[in-house]
Parts: C-alpha cells; structure tokens; sequence
C-alpha cells in the first residue's frame, strides 16, 4: 500500500491493529509512505462482533491539523440550511402552543420532527455531506439524518434554543479516533443541546424512541458537536445508558386451582432500547398480527394459555415511555395433579431466547450487545385452599464480572411471591469476559425455568 502526498502538504497518519511501519521517501515532488503486508490472516465472522473497520489492519492519513478544520467545513455546508423560515416559526408556533416550560417546548419539536419527517437515505454526491434547507425539509416531509437534525436545530432556534449539529459514528461504524482528525470519521448526524449536565443528545431519525434517550446504536461513541456560529468543533461522547433504563419487565397476579388451572391478569413491561423494540413492532403491525404476538407473549408464560382480552399502552405517543401489554386469561391444563400433590412451573417469563446469543463456547472478538440491560419480574401467586407448600422454595444470588442475577421469595399465608432481576452491566464484553456473559444468560435461563412450586394436599 503506498500514498502519495505532496512535500509542502502537512499530514499525519495512524496505523491500526497492526505492527507494520512505513518505508518513508521523496519522490517528484511528494513523500510516499509506503508499506508492505504479507500473510495476513482473514477475519472470521462471529456474531455480535465490532464492525471490520475496528478489527482490520488499516492506516488513516489526514491532512487536518484538528477538529476545528472539520468543523469549520461543515459549518460552511450547513449554515445557510439552519435558518428558519415564516413557515417554520408558525409551525412551531402551533405544536407549541399551551406548552408552559422550554422543555415542553422542546419535547414538542422533538416529537414532531421524529414522527412527521420520514427519513430517508439520500447521500449522492455533494449531498452525501450537505444538509437540504430546514424549509425543504418541513415542506417535502422527508429527508436524511442531516436534514432531520438541520429541521430540528432550526425549529428550535424559534423558541431561543440553540442546537448543535453532532457527527456521529453509530455502533456499526468505527469508533471516532480523537487523535485523527477526518470528515470520514462519520456515518450518522444527530443533534444537540446544551444543559446544566452537559449535552442533551437527540435523534429523531429514530421515531419510536422519546426525548432524552438515543438509540441503541448512538451510544457511547465519541462525536464531534458543530458550533456552526463559531466554526469550532467540540470532541465530545454520548452516554450509555444504565442498566436501570433499559428494561424488560413482568407483572403478574395469579390464583391456582386445586384442579391445576391456572388464572391470572399480568403485564409485559418494556422501557428504554426495549420501549422502542416494542413501540416500533406495534406501530408497524395490524391487529390481527398485535393479536398473535400477545398469543406469542403469552405462550412463554404458559404454553397453551388462552388469552381472554388485552390492553396496549398508549405506544403511539412518545411521551408515555414505557410501553406495556397487559394480558387476562386461563390455562386449564397448567399444574400436574397426582394422589397428594400439585406441580406447577411458577408463571414467570425465563427469557430463553438469550441462550442462542451465546451458544459458542469461546470467541475471538469482543461481544457487542448494543446496550446494558435489566430483566424485572414482580409475581405472586395465590395457592388453592386445600393445598399447602411443601418445599419452600430458596432465595437466589448470583454475580460474575458482567452482572448479576438476585431470585427472592416470600410466603404470605397463601399468597407466594416472587421477584427475579438480572443485570447486565456492559454493552461491549471483551473477549476475556465472554464466558462470564455466557455463565450469566444460562444461569439466568436454567434458574427461572427451574422455579418449581410443589404443593401437598391437605390432610382432611
């Protein structure tokens, strides 16, 4: 591999998950680096592992002394596109109207620009880089990452607010490389505002998540905020959220026959990355297809539970966050009755699906989830009359290096209750820590599939 570059050219490069050097000379007038590779090993796909670009021999040579460069040549690209229009200070206008606080206000635009302008890739030629104007955009309805981010930047300068432009590399790209700075560095455009705790990050590319939380694949990434009126550009990193924020929960009351029929009202709980899974499925399906994954929900708890109605939140509206399904109904069949006893798996989700993520025993690469996680579950179960418990079931701790698992029960005269948290806490688990999330999912799944209840029948 050899590059050209001009001897008056100033120029810096880095090299990338390699140990090769450069041959450095002159030539005609330019310095050509150049370097040689031989037997260079393939990379082997596996799962869940970080884009080529982080895993492959590469060298990235730029010619931009800092970030303020890059900046300064987008801030000459977008300027003249962040300026709002009549029409879209009376658009603001009216979506916040009977707003009270600037956050309303705020949350207002963020909802009408991520669920009234489609997104659509548009990136050919000069528009690869340069955002449409914000009144194209608000006129057409639709537009690509940077003019979703120009529109809401320039709406939100009506009500006094001023937005920030952020270049973003997302979760499939490479991560930014503070050291070397390049326009390339960049995959996605979301946008910015300055608060008491730093910057508030918003994309609305994305329209099934609320303001205040980013997408799976925005997190945690170095990024460069455009100060388009002072031309200078800020390195900067978006947050990870907690594993509190990111939940997959289940509430659930039963009551258990002496005949092994199983009743009950329970409640699939989703918020954060999970909240907008969900949202996006719903938004995206017909009744009769909602209908069938309610049938599917419920089937985890009990195979051949029969679902007697449900409810839906309010999934259309992004400032509900959470977003649940609430399910009532019977499974006739559910506990096996003998002479003296009743057995019954206890009705909670053991979220088997995350055994397939780690079926490999080992891996070469790092695992990408995408985002920390906790999985909740909240259920009692009322025992028949003419039974009692005969094993007591026992309280469950388990923590590795990636998270946890906590199982507590308590007993209430004939009340049973149970809680259940697995926590993941890394988005990105080294390969030295895989067997600790393969340990942690199996656990978790093999412990709650093995929560039995056995009951004895009372002496009469």
């Amino acid at each position: 591999f050899k590059a050209y570059i001009p001897e008056d050219k100033y120029y810096r490069y880095k090299e990338y998950n390699m140990t090769e050097k450069p041959e450095i000379k002159k030539e005609n007038g330019y310095i050509v680096l150049s370097w040689k590779l031989t037997d260079v090993p393939p990379i082997e796909r596996e799962p869940n592992m970080p884009p080529m670009g982080e895993l492959a021999k590469k060298v990235v040579i730029t010619s931009l002394k800092n970030w303020n460069r890059v900046a300064k040549w987008y801030s000459d690209l977008a300027k003249e596109a962040l300026e709002p229009d009549e029409t879209i200070a009376e658009t603001v206008k009216k979506i916040t109207a009977g707003k009270k606080t600037q956050e309303e206000k705020i949350r207002a635009i963020y909802n009408f620009v991520a669920q009234n302008i489609r997104y659509v890739g548009m990136e050919f030629g000069i528009n690869g880089y340069k955002p449409h104007k914000a009144t194209e955009v608000l006129k057409s309805r639709y537009g690509d990452c940077k003019d979703h981010a120009t529109l809401l930047i320039a709406m939100l300068k009506v009500i006094g607010v001023k937005g920030y432009p952020v270049l973003i590399p997302t979760l499939s790209a490479s991560n930014m490389d503070a050291e070397v700075p390049v326009p390339t560095a960049f995959n996605h455009e979301i946008a910015a505002i300055k608060t008491e705790n730093g910057f508030l990050y918003m994309d609305t590319t994305s329209d099934n998540t609320p303001f205040t939380y980013l997408p799976a694949g925005d997190q945690g990434r170095r990024v460069l905020v455009v100060d388009v009126e002072k031309e200078k550009g800020i390195v900067s990193e978006t947050p990870v959220a907690p594993p509190e924020k990111n939940v997959e929960g289940f509430e659930g009351e039963f009551k258990l026959s002496p005949f092994g029929k199983l009743t009950g009202n329970f409640k699939f709980i989703y918020r954060g990355v999970y909240s907008s899974f969900e949202r996006s499925r719903l938004l995206s399906s017909t009744l009769d297809s909602i209908k069938r994954h309610v049938d599917e929900l419920a089937s985890k708890i009990s195979p051949g539970f029969d679902v007697e109605k449900f409810a839906l939140s309010n999934y259309k509206d992004l400032n509900v966050i959470d977003v649940w399904i609430e399910v009532d109904g019977e499974d006739m069949n559910y506990g096996t009755l003998t002479s003296h006893f009743l057995l019954a798996k206890f009705p909670t989700p053991d979220y088997s699906r995350v055994v397939s993520l780690v079926a490999s025993k080992e891996r070469k690469y790092p695992y990408v989830v995408g985002y920390m996680m906790s999985k909740k579950s909240n259920v009692e179960l009322k025992l028949p009359p003419t039974f009692e418990l005969y094993l007591k079931p026992e309280n469950f701790y388990f923590k590795n290096r990636v998270g946890s698992l906590e199982i507590k029960w308590k007993v209430d005269g004939r009340i049973l209750r149970f809680s259940s948290k697995m926590v993941l806490n890394k988005n990105v688990v080294p390969p030295e820590e895989y067997r600790d999330l393969r340990e942690l999912f199996n656990t978790t799944v093999k412990t709650l599939r093995n929560q039995i209840v056995v009951l004895k029948r009372k002496k009469q």
